[in-house]
């Protein structure tokens, strides 16, 4: 058995961000992505939280998607030491 596609994507997201992340021209570039990241969880909550059974689109499926992609992968890096 393999893993999904879209995890093993994040997986080596996290990979390439920890490699990056101690370089100091990339530092303060990745914190600052990581930082506008965080500002759209109250959005991703608020438009989990609403009705969608008929105002979803599949664009906004998909848009949902990937930014919960992107918080899991946020969460990994965050949440694990940097070798």
């Amino acid at each position: 058995m393999t893993a999904s596609e879209s995890s093993t994507i994040a997986e080596e997201v996290v990979v390439l961000l920890r490699r990056l992340h101690p370089l100091p021209a990339w530092n303060d570039l990745i914190n600052k992505f990581i930082g506008s990241s965080l500002q759209c969880i109250p959005n991703i909550i608020m438009f989990s939280a609403e009705d969608q059974s008929d105002s979803a689109t599949s664009t906004d499926s998909k848009a949902q998607v990937g930014v919960v992609l992107w918080m899991h992968v946020l969460c990994t890096f965050l949440s694990t030491d940097i070798d």
